[in-house]
């Protein structure tokens, strides 16, 4: 197949998985979610390899509408991710992404939180999956993927709709996030003007 078609997949696919995950939802947990959330003193969000990067990315995102939230993969590696975890307590939440292929680092800290009494809410593709054993609530986003370990694309959309969950429940006011949007707006360019496209000149 060509480029296109492949990068038509994906996205095809994407949808789908994304799609799946809003099915999966069921009456309950995302109300016990969102109070786990807006209630916890600090959100500490987990992955491994890949899904590092997605607990990034909450993260950035999340700190837009609380203080607290955190991601504890950091460069200082898996001691130091242990050592930020022991920092915790009940009173706060432990976000952890868990996909195939699933990281033996991730569980682990999870069981650690679990023993320690701190809630941990999973987002992961089976019910069955190693993490759902320390989780109090669980989120299912399918990760099939042709090609790769795992997809992230229902990942992501439950990431960005649990951001919006903190938004509803932000306890800053409207004024307060306005002002740190325009301080924001300091660091980022506008969009240019679109031009049209150039023509190829004839020899």
């Amino acid at each position: 197949s060509s480029a296109l078609q492949r990068l038509q997949s994906t996205l095809q696919s994407g949808a789908s998985q994304a799609q799946a995950a809003a099915g999966l939802l069921d009456a309950d947990t995302p109300e016990a979610v969102a109070q786990l959330l807006a209630q916890a003193r600090q959100i500490a969000v987990l992955g491994s390899d890949v899904s590092a990067y997605l607990a990034g990315y909450f993260a950035s995102y999340a700190g837009l509408f609380r203080p607290g939230v955190e991601s504890l993969t950091q460069s200082g590696g898996a001691s130091e991710a242990q050592r930020r975890l022991l920092a915790l307590g009940p009173d706060d939440a432990l976000l952890a992404i868990s996909l195939p292929r699933y990281s033996r680092q991730t569980l682990e800290l999870c069981a650690l939180a679990h023993a320690r009494g701190i809630p941990v809410l999973a987002i992961t593709d089976s019910p069955g999956a190693p993490i759902a054993a320390h989780a109090r609530h669980i989120l299912l986003a399918p990760a099939q993927h042709p090609m790769l370990p795992a997809s992230a694309m229902g990942v992501l959309g439950l990431l960005e709709g649990l951001c919006t969950v903190l938004a509803a429940s932000s306890a800053w006011s409207a004024d307060e996030m306005r002002e740190r949007s325009q301080l924001a707006d300091a660091f980022h360019a506008e969009a240019s003007p679109q031009r049209p496209p150039r023509t190829a000149r004839r020899p």
